[in-house]
């Protein structure tokens, strides 16, 4: 969350060509719904998804209820993330998502990728695993797998996965929002919004194989310089990739980690964004 026409994240653009129905189609969609009742739960996203996939995105609208997180902007920035480091991913084999909710992420990377990979995706809520298998199946995939677990528990892949992507529960909330299987914890990021992001960091090293890269959103609340100075201590390398400032959140990036030494520069220490005190109300 790149063509001219999503550089301002305020707005979704309405200014379209005529003969550009994809486009139009997607607008319709997410416009229809976020103006049902759905709109309190799902609100109107303020960038399009990525021309690649934009049929992919429409398509998840179009069928969701309210128990799946759908496809937003920082779903977007993550596929345009992934897009941007293509050259660095062209050998994989392996890709996982943790955290599948619609599946848009997880389908974006078997069309992106545009090769023979396996797509592994995991979600907690049996509402998510199901759709994502949908999903990616809708968008012409045939290798792939959809597994309900908690984070990547139940998986023996130490040293297979080339690409892991995870899209957390990245909001500051209290941690009683956490529990159960519903919605809210594809959003709920208890203290700092960084309960899960903090479990799960340990475990990144030994899921990615030798070049190995991890994609991850985190938000200015959640402290990104202290998440790579984290990952830097469990011998994980990372950087800034992309980063938006959008209505939702102050700002978003991308970070991402190797398993071996990148020519990553060192992230720009004068930006709030990765200042290790968050700028709070």
């Amino acid at each position: 969350m790149a063509a001219s026409k999503t550089e301002d994240p305020t707005r979704l653009e309405k200014e379209i060509d005529d003969n550009d129905i994809d486009r139009k189609l997607w607008i319709a969609e997410v416009t229809r719904k976020c103006d049902g009742d759905d709109g309190e739960l799902f609100p109107l996203p303020v960038t399009d998804p990525p021309n690649s996939v934009l049929n992919v995105a429409t398509d998840i609208w179009k069928r969701l209820g309210t128990d799946v997180y759908p496809p937003s902007d920082d779903s977007f920035l993550l596929v345009r993330a992934i897009e941007k480091e293509i050259d660095l991913c062209t050998n994989a084999r392996i890709v996982l998502e943790i955290g599948s909710g619609s599946g848009f992420v997880a389908a974006s990377c078997a069309k992106i990728l545009a090769q023979e990979c396996i797509v592994l995706a995991v979600d907690k809520n049996p509402r998510a695993t199901a759709f994502t298998a949908d999903t990616i199946r809708r968008s012409g995939s045939t290798r792939f797998d959809v597994i309900r677990t908690n984070l990547s528990t139940s998986l023996k892949l130490r040293g297979m996965v080339d690409i892991l992507v995870f899209n957390p529960p990245y909001v500051v909330t209290p941690e009683s929002e956490m529990e159960g299987d519903g919605i809210s914890i594809s959003w709920a990021g208890g203290k700092d919004g960084r309960v899960v992001i903090d479990s799960f960091l340990p475990s990144v090293a030994d899921l990615l194989s030798e070049s190995g890269l991890f994609f991850m959103v985190s938000i200015e609340e959640n402290m990104p310089r202290d998440i790579i100075d984290a990952g830097r201590r469990l011998g994980l390398d990372g950087r800034v990739c992309l980063q938006k400032k959008v209505s939702l959140w102050r700002a978003a990036c991308i970070a991402v980690f190797s398993s071996r030494r990148l020519d990553f520069p060192d992230p720009p220490l004068s930006s709030p964004l990765f200042s290790s005190n968050a700028v709070r109300d």
